[in-house]
């Protein structure tokens, strides 16, 4: 989505250099004005959509920062405090990853077993080494719920880069 900044600053800049061409083209000028309203509509429409949905996300727990994520272009979404694993869910998921990965000789991080170069394909990391990791990430819809929990290494955690 066009960020509300750029796409007012766009307008306006438009709007500027119509003016001054209006003199000789008074229906581009009409034109420019239909067609700018309903893009606003549009923009508007967008943002009050994306404000719905994250206002109903049981994952987004300050609700006070929506308005502000929204408008900087959901560029940092630690304004919704996005909800974490629970401890109890972290710790179950780790147990399953764990059991499974020393059945079948390899690391209990999903990464490390395909990360060559890291060289920790059969290592089994503690539970205190390790972090709750969304499968498919929050910001493309990814629930923070257990079927949708990974744990990963610290080292192979913080390389990932969605949210």
């Amino acid at each position: 989505m066009v960020e509300l900044r750029e796409f007012i600053g766009n307008f306006f800049l438009e709007l500027i250099g119509l003016i001054a061409f209006y003199q000789r083209s008074p229906m581009d000028f009409f034109y420019f004005l239909i067609r700018a309203s309903v893009q606003l509509h549009f923009t508007i429409y967008q943002i009050n959509k994306l404000v719905q949905d994250l206002m109903a996300d049981s994952d987004v727990t300050k609700k006070a920062g929506i308005f502000e994520y929204v408008l900087s272009g959901e560029k940092d979404p630690k304004l919704l405090n996005i909800r974490k694993f629970s401890d109890n869910d972290k710790r179950t998921k780790y147990k399953s990853q764990t059991n499974q990965a020393k059945k079948e000789g390899t690391s209990n991080c999903p990464i490390c077993n395909t990360d060559k170069n890291y060289k920790h394909t059969d290592y089994v990391w503690k539970y205190k080494e390790m972090e709750g990791d969304h499968i498919k990430p929050w910001s493309e819809g990814g629930r923070t719920e257990l079927s949708n929990l990974q744990m990963l290494c610290k080292h192979h955690n913080s390389m990932k880069s969605n949210y």
